[in-house]
């Protein structure tokens, strides 16, 4: 699927937005993050699913892996505990106590308005 039709930028569409190639954006990136493209975009997409498993009340983990975008509900899973450090209904029976997800309880408006960069929304 082109970048253009997906709501998220792909890295070449980043790269030419700063004026790079695309090998360079990805060193940059990989200086600057300490890891690779690669390897973020599975925590991003977990990130973008806890955001919205916020505003969920009783979430339905398989819809909700078919929408984020994961083959099935138990690689949903294995990512949520490689990279949230719980399993799905401990991160939402934990939301409230641990400090570590106070960001998940802001507003959704405030959320999105503090990760959008101007010139870069969709």
């Amino acid at each position: 699927m082109p970048c253009a039709r997906r709501r998220r930028r792909c890295a070449g569409e980043l790269a030419a937005h700063f004026g790079l190639s695309l090998r360079q954006f990805e060193r940059r990136f990989h200086a600057s993050a300490g890891q690779s493209l690669r390897a973020l975009r599975p925590q991003a997409r977990l990130n973008r699913l806890l955001l919205n498993t916020r505003w969920t009340p009783s979430p339905d983990w398989a819809d909700m892996a078919a929408t984020a975008g994961y083959a099935d509900q138990a690689h949903l899973h294995r990512d949520f505990v490689r990279y949230a450090g719980r399993t799905p209904s401990a991160y939402v029976e934990g939301l409230g106590d641990d400090p570590a997800l106070h960001l998940y309880r802001l507003p959704r408006a405030v959320i999105l308005r503090m990760c959008a960069e101007p010139g870069l929304r969709g």
